[in-house]
C-alpha cells in the first residue's frame, strides 16, 4: 500500500517579520504602479482590518507566516457575520445589517491580490491565498430613476442661483454621461469641450475615454462656467467643479450633496451610482449599441455592460404590457359583486 507524502513548503527567513511591514511595502508598490488614492485606501483598509482581527483573535501581532488560506477564510466569515456598524463611534447598535455580498467580494479580492503580490515579489514561495475562492455576489436587478424622479431632481434646482446651478450641472452631467463620482470630482476644465458637446475623462485603470452630452446639459454647464464658477484658488487647480472658495471638490463632498438632495426632493434611494445606472439603462432603452455603451461607461469587461442590456429590456417590458401571454389568450375574468363593492 502506497502512502502519499505531503510536501512541506519551507518558509523564508523573514516569515516571522510583522505583516504590517509587508502591507507598507505593498502600499509603496501600489503607488509606484500609479493606482488611484481611493484604490490604495481601500486595500489598506481591508488589510488592516485583517491585521486587527488577527491580533484580537490570537492576542498577538500577525507575521508574514500568518497570511494563510485558513486565516483568510476565518476572517471573511467573521466579517460576513459581524454587524456592519459594530464598533462605529456613533452607529454601533443602530442596525443589525451585515456586509453586502459586494463588500465581501471586495474584501476577498483585496486579500487575494495581496497574496499574489507576496508570491510575485518572492516574499513567500507560493501564493498563500490561491485556493481562496471569491464568494458569489447577489445579482440584484438594476432600478433606474423613473422619468418623474429625473424631472423632479432636475427641476428642484434653479440654474439662476449660483449654488443650485453647480448642483444641477453635476446631476445633469451624471445623468447624461454616466460618469462615476470620482470622475466628476476629477474632471478637468480643459477636458470639457462645450462647443462640441463632449468631454475627456480618465477612468478606472487610467484609461481615458471621450463621452458626448446633450444640448440641455451643455446649456447648464455653460451657465455655470460663465457666471458662477469661481476662479481657482491657485494656478495648480485644474478641476471644473469647484467649491465657492475656488478649491477642487473632494470625494466626500458629493455624497453630502446627494444627502441634501434626498431631503430636498424626497427621493430617498438617491445616490451617485443610481444616476450612472439610470444613464446606462436609458441608453439601452434608446438602442445604443452595447459596445458603444461599454466605451462611454468605461467598462473593462462587456459582462458588466450586459447588466444594463438586461435592465433596459426589463424597463421596456414593464411599459409594454402587450407582451403578456395571458392577455393574448383573451380570457375574460368575471368580477365578483364583493370585489365591486370594495372598489366603491
Amino acid at each position: 500500500m502506497s502512502m502519499k507524502r505531503t510536501r512541506l513548503i519551507e518558509l523564508p527567513e523573514d516569515a516571522d517579520l510583522p505583516l504590517k511591514g509587508f502591507v507598507r511595502l505593498y502600499e509603496t508598490n501600489l503607488r509606484a504602479e500609479r493606482k488611484t488614492p481611493k484604490t490604495i485606501a481601500v486595500y489598506n483598509y481591508v488589510l488592516h482590518k485583517f491585521i486587527d482581527w488577527f491580533a484580537e483573535e490570537y492576542q498577538r501581532t500577525p507575521s508574514l507566516a500568518d497570511i494563510t488560506a485558513t486565516q483568510a477564510r476565518l476572517f471573511l466569515v467573521y466579517a460576513q457575520e459581524k454587524p456592519k456598524w459594530q464598533g462605529h463611534p456613533t452607529l454601533d447598535g443602530a442596525s443589525t445589517e451585515c456586509l453586502s455580498s459586494a463588500t465581501l467580494h471586495l474584501y476577498t479580492r483585496t486579500l487575494k491580490t495581496f497574496g499574489a503580490w507576496l508570491a510575485r515579489e518572492e516574499h513567500l514561495p507560493l501564493d498563500p491565498l490561491a485556493l481562496v475562492r471569491l464568494p458569489k455576489m447577489d445579482q440584484k436587478q438594476l432600478r433606474p430613476l423613473t422619468e418623474e424622479e429625473e424631472r423632479l431632481l432636475i427641476g428642484t434646482y434653479n440654474d439662476n442661483n449660483p449654488a443650485d446651478c453647480r448642483i444641477k450641472a453635476i446631476f445633469l452631467l451624471m445623468l447624461d454621461t454616466g460618469l462615476r463620482l470620482a470622475e466628476v470630482v476629477n474632471l478637468k476644465d480643459a477636458d470639457l469641450d462645450l462647443d462640441n458637446g463632449f468631454l475627456l475623462v480618465m477612468g478606472k485603470g487610467r484609461k481615458e475615454r471621450s463621452v458626448p452630452f446633450g444640448f440641455t446639459t451643455e446649456k447648464v454647464l455653460r451657465k455655470y462656467a460663465t457666471f458662477f464658477r469661481p476662479d481657482p484658488a491657485t494656478p495648480a487647480i485644474e478641476a471644473f467643479f469647484l467649491s465657492p472658495d475656488g478649491y477642487q471638490l473632494t470625494e466626500r463632498a458629493l455624497p453630502m450633496l446627494f444627502a441634501r438632495a434626498r431631503k430636498r426632493t424626497g427621493i430617498q434611494r438617491l445616490h451617485a451610482h443610481l444616476l450612472r445606472h439610470t444613464y446606462g439603462i436609458r441608453a439601452q432603452e434608446g438602442d445604443m449599441p452595447t459596445i458603444t455603451l461599454q466605451h462611454y461607461m468605461g467598462h473593462s469587461s462587456p459582462k458588466t455592460t450586459e447588466r444594463y442590456v438586461h435592465a433596459g429590456q426589463s424597463e421596456k417590458l414593464k411599459r409594454a404590457r402587450g407582451y403578456s401571454p395571458i392577455d393574448k389568450l383573451g380570457v375574460r375574468v368575471k368580477q365578483s359583486p364583493q370585489f365591486n363593492r370594495r372598489r366603491r
